[in-house]
């Protein structure tokens, strides 16, 4: 079985995970520190998502099918060792509605700001296992970054087929797990 992974926000409040756009009608605190990870990546929350009728970026919720545990140690292999232990919802995608999922490729080629139609696929079950593997991409980033001194992996998920959600989902069920 293959599950979806959404790290738990450390501000997180009530039983149910919103887009972000959601938040700044609901839980307008939260939204404005949230929104402030964009900062320098403007163009990002203003890319629309061709999936579902040209959404915008921040009206879906973001998943990986890549396990956070094997992330985590892509960081430590390209010289990140020490790293804050944190929680995920651990998703069966199957419980969803089928209908809201669409995958980001995350195209090593695509313009970060332009994520052009064929950057995005239709969800499929029985394809996600193929979004599972990180991409070579992705630890190739970790070591850059690890060798330019920077104190932190800015984007943790660069290069990683993202599984969207356009919906909010109620969480109360769901898994966590912690990765450290």
């Amino acid at each position: 079985m293959t599950y979806i992974y959404h790290r738990v926000p450390n501000n997180m409040q009530g039983d149910t995970l919103y887009p972000l756009n959601s938040l700044k009608d609901i839980y307008p605190g939260i939204y404005d520190s949230e929104v402030a990870k964009y900062k320098g990546r403007e163009h990002v929350p203003k890319q629309h998502i061709s999936l579902f009728g040209g959404c915008l970026w921040n009206d879906v919720l973001f998943f990986v099918a890549a396990d956070p545990a094997a992330i985590y140690e892509e960081r430590r292999k390209a010289g990140w060792v020490a790293m804050k232990p944190q929680k995920y919802f651990k998703i069966d995608p199957r419980k969803l509605d089928q209908s809201k999922l669409g995958i980001f490729l995350f195209q090593d080629w695509a313009d970060p700001t332009n994520y052009v139609k064929d950057n995005f696929t239709e969800y499929r079950y029985e394809e996600l296992s193929r979004y599972t593997a990180i991409p070579q991409a992705t630890k190739d980033y970790f070591r850059h970054e690890f060798e330019a001194g920077a104190p932190y992996v800015k984007l943790l998920y660069r290069y990683v087929p993202h599984i969207l959600y356009h919906g909010s989902i109620n969480i109360s069920q769901v898994e966590i797990v912690n990765i450290k």
